[in-house]
């Protein structure tokens, strides 16, 4: 589906499209939300995808290293204490669900292929937590807390998607999220290096066009904050392969460092006003 408008704030792009990371890309004249015109095309999220990112290693140091990044994200939450079951969108391997579990949540998972089931129960995830294929086939739990952990830079047609979430989500809800961001000072010195301009991501938001599609929905900004992960050299290695494969092998070495390059982490209150709507398709 071909999309016009910028995502977040509906805006029509007013220059010439950018070559960034072997993709064109719009720019918003209002938020600089960046984003591809022929939309989020890329559909390939079957076995091989999850393989190619060792989500179905549950033993590699990929995995170990982003079982202790995710239980980084959940302390995030865990001090407003809050008082109902949790929804993760993109879910993938079930890595941060069961994060969760290990810390006491009550954590259920959504994801648009079935391929992730055996990934998530070798992960020691029930199938019960886990929901596959459209929104309308989650479960209806009131979520307190719903959460996009390097996911919504994925999601088609946001807005949309946003007010079908709606119906599932409690109406003062928080929303947690991690996600690369185009106005951060690593993508205005990389330019088309950034390491997020990748064939999955389609859209790449800024502060202004973020906040202006979530308000727009009802959600208040809480806080931003810096989302330190853990990163091995074998994660550095398959990042590097589906960019410059040539490179992959120049990534040497087993060490691993907490840092992050290009995305933020925020928190967001849903004020419990109905979704209204928003000029983003």
């Amino acid at each position: 589906m071909t999309q016009v408008e910028c995502p977040a704030c509906g805006s029509l792009p007013t220059g010439p499209m950018r070559r960034r990371g072997g993709g064109l890309y719009n720019h918003c004249p209002a938020c600089a939300t960046q984003w591809r015109p022929e939309g989020a095309t890329f559909h390939n999220y079957n076995s091989d995808y999850f393989h190619n990112r060792a989500h179905n290693d549950t033993d590699s140091s990929v995995s170990r290293a982003k079982l202790q990044t995710f239980r980084r994200f959940w302390r995030t939450i865990t001090s407003t204490e809050p008082s109902g079951p949790i929804l993760e969108i993109g879910c993938s391997a079930g890595l941060a669900l069961r994060a969760g579990l290990e810390a006491g949540l009550d954590v259920y998972g959504f994801d648009v292929t079935k391929d992730i089931l055996p990934l998530v129960q070798a992960n020691g995830v029930g199938p019960e937590r886990v929901a596959v294929g459209n929104l309308a086939d989650i479960p209806n739990r009131n979520y307190a807390v719903c959460a996009f952990f390097d996911s919504f830079e994925h999601v088609p047609e946001p807005g949309p998607f946003l007010d079908r979430l709606a119906e599932v989500l409690a109406p003062d809800c928080l929303l947690l999220m991690v996600l690369p961001m185009a106005d951060t000072l690593s993508n205005h010195l990389l330019g088309g290096l950034w390491p997020h301009y990748l064939p999955d991501h389609w859209v790449h938001y800024t502060k202004k066009g973020l906040t202006t599609l979530l308000n727009a929905r009802g959600f208040t900004l809480k806080h931003w904050f810096y989302p330190a992960k853990k990163v091995p050299a074998q994660m550095v290695r398959r990042h590097v392969a589906m960019r410059w494969p040539w490179a992959a092998k120049l990534v040497c070495g087993n060490a691993s460092l907490w840092f992050n390059i290009g995305e933020r982490g925020s928190l967001w209150k849903r004020t419990g006003r109905p979704f209204s709507g928003t000029p983003a398709k």
